[in-house]
């Protein structure tokens, strides 16, 4: 038996950050095996109905999930690894959601009893390779025939928001547990199948609820992040508008601290938000509790939510569907700023809002690729308009190459000098209202008139 023990800094052989090991016993979860009934309730399938946002072409069953991933050889590898040398290792957090979701799980995150380094020497001493990118904070990252796993040891939630200040292992699962940010990220999962849960999550997966795991107030001021990811979630998971009064009134007593959280982290989560079949309701919830002016968004109003729900139907971009919520490019250069957009998603919003009031035809939108705009920007204008066949049709559309160059201008009798941009632009507008018809010997006969007209 576990004996009730701490291990300083010494413990962990030189382990960066220090920090202390609580170990200790616990047993007070409740305990499914998925396909099977064992101690505790025995298990029952979520009665979740299945919507557009989460059909996939086969959808599995929990227990197909499972056995896909209980039975890969690298987690099979793993498990033994650890088994063999008395470690308890489980799966945690959304891979364990998603397989009661019925849905493939994106990655894999598993924990283990074992200290890090203990971790790090299990797998070395069997030929796994290593990268000790988080080992301060308890993660080993071993690498199985090129793919990543993560393997953190049980830990407190003595760390800060942003991940620093002293680290204090534990070989409780429910302590572990605690410190998840929302009771259906906070069950684990044995390679045996059996699901450990300890706050109710799979039973508020069923009634499609998003709940902190304990006191909510508390949870939220340990990272106010978690206001975000509370309606994330809530996309996520569930199909409809509703919402625990204790988990909304603690949000909305706490979102002025959304100010201390970085841009980079808000983005990180609000893309992701935009990006749920249910975004609009949950802006419009955001914004009721006071969520949006604490994170660069305090002139939302009422007609920008009308237009987030206009142009949601669309499959837009993150970033597209930001610029709903924003009345002009200095707005969205304000938020694009303190978020910290890519590059890439900061162009791709100026060029949402520049022309988002011109309506889009075929042949302007044929036109706009012929003219160079990235082909990612015309479609996500035509979808923000509604045009969803044009946007389909743009997808695949092969742009035409121009067949005038100053090169061939010149050779046809013009001088070289400023007007020859002129020309050549002049003369790509008539190829473009030929729609593209016009052939290179057509387009060097008009090169005269053209040279005249613009006189």
């Amino acid at each position: 038996m576990l004996l009730g023990r701490v291990a300083c800094a010494a413990v962990l052989g030189g382990v960066s950050g220090g920090g202390c090991c609580a170990r200790s016993v616990s047993c007070c979860c409740c305990c499914w095996s998925v396909g099977a009934a064992t101690r505790g309730r025995p298990w029952r399938r979520p009665v979740l109905q299945l919507t557009r946002r989460n059909l996939q072409p086969t959808m599995p069953t929990s227990q197909e999930v499972k056995q896909k991933i209980l039975g890969t050889p690298a987690v099979q590898q793993l498990k033994h690894i650890f088994q063999e040398d008395h470690h308890e290792f489980r799966l945690v957090g959304g891979a364990v959601r998603d397989i009661l979701l019925e849905r493939w799980p994106k990655d894999y995150d598993f924990a283990t009893t074992a200290l890090p380094q203990q971790t790090q020497q299990l797998l070395e001493s069997r030929g796994v390779r290593v990268v000790l990118t988080g080992l301060q904070h308890g993660t080993v990252t071993a690498v199985i025939d090129n793919v990543p796993y993560e393997v953190t040891t049980l830990r407190l939630d003595h760390e800060g928001a942003e991940g620093t200040g002293p680290v204090c292992f534990t070989d409780d699962w429910k302590l572990d547990a605690e410190r998840r940010d929302l009771t259906i990220n906070a069950m684990s999962m044995d390679l045996d199948g059996h699901i450990f849960d300890y706050f109710d999550g799979r039973d508020h997966l069923a009634q499609e609820k998003i709940v902190f795991v304990g006191d909510p107030a508390q949870r939220i001021q340990e990272d106010f992040l978690r206001i975000l990811r509370y309606f994330r979630f809530h996309g996520k998971v569930c199909r409809h508008n509703n919402h625990e009064p204790a988990q909304i009134q603690a949000i909305t007593d706490n979102v002025q601290g959304l100010e201390s959280v970085s841009g980079e982290r808000i983005w990180m989560e609000m893309s992701k938000i935009l990006k749920t079949a249910r975004a609009p309701e949950l802006v419009e919830c955001m914004q009721a509790c006071g969520v949006l002016p604490h994170i660069q968004l305090a002139n939302v109003e009422q007609h920008h939510l009308q237009r987030l729900r206009h142009v949601h139907r669309y499959e837009l971009e993150p970033a597209t569907a930001l610029t709903a919520l924003v009345d002009d490019v200095q707005q969205f250069e304000g938020v694009a700023a303190a978020w910290r957009l890519s590059n890439a998603e900061r162009k791709l919003g100026l060029f949402i809002i520049q022309h988002r009031d011109v309506d889009v035809c075929m042949n302007s939108a044929q036109d706009l690729l012929v003219d160079g705009i990235n082909r990612t920007y015309v479609t996500q204008l035509c979808r923000y308009q509604g045009h969803l066949d044009i946007a389909v049709a743009m997808q695949d559309w092969a742009v035409p190459e121009f067949p005038i160059t100053g090169k061939k201008l010149i050779q046809h009798g013009l001088k070289p000098g400023p007007n020859m941009g002129r020309v050549l632009a002049a003369l790509k507008d008539n190829w473009k209202q030929s729609r593209f018809q016009l052939g290179e010997e057509e387009l060097l006969a008009q090169m005269d008139s053209v040279v005249a007209s613009l006189s």
